[in-house]
């Protein structure tokens, strides 16, 4: 996810700092905009899912915005996921190039 991140054009957001109860996944405190990943391994069942829920709930009642975003919408549609960033306030960043993987 950082990786498209840094690659759309948004700025490096903090990473996994916790706040008080909270550690959300990625957070741009100036915006009060927070990102979370929504993965299988961790997120995909009900208690997890309440969990995310509550926590999501009380960020916003805090004054944050909070986005969440699946891996396969990652993966799958990441123009579209860069566009929600932005459309939502994120910073704007440099561009890093992709570099190959081998």
């Amino acid at each position: 996810m950082l990786d498209l991140i840094q690659h759309g054009g948004i700025a490096k957001p903090q990473i996994n700092r916790r706040d008080g109860n909270t550690m959300p996944d990625f957070r741009w405190p100036e915006q009060r905009l927070i990102l979370e990943a929504d993965g299988k391994a961790w997120h995909d069942h009900r208690l997890a899912r309440e969990d995310d829920v509550s926590r999501q709930a009380s960020l916003e009642a805090a004054g944050w915005r909070v986005l969440r975003v699946t891996w396969a919408q990652a993966i799958d549609q990441p123009q579209q996921t860069i566009a929600r960033l932005k459309a939502a306030g994120a910073p704007p960043g440099a561009t890093r190039p992709r570099t190959p993987r081998p």
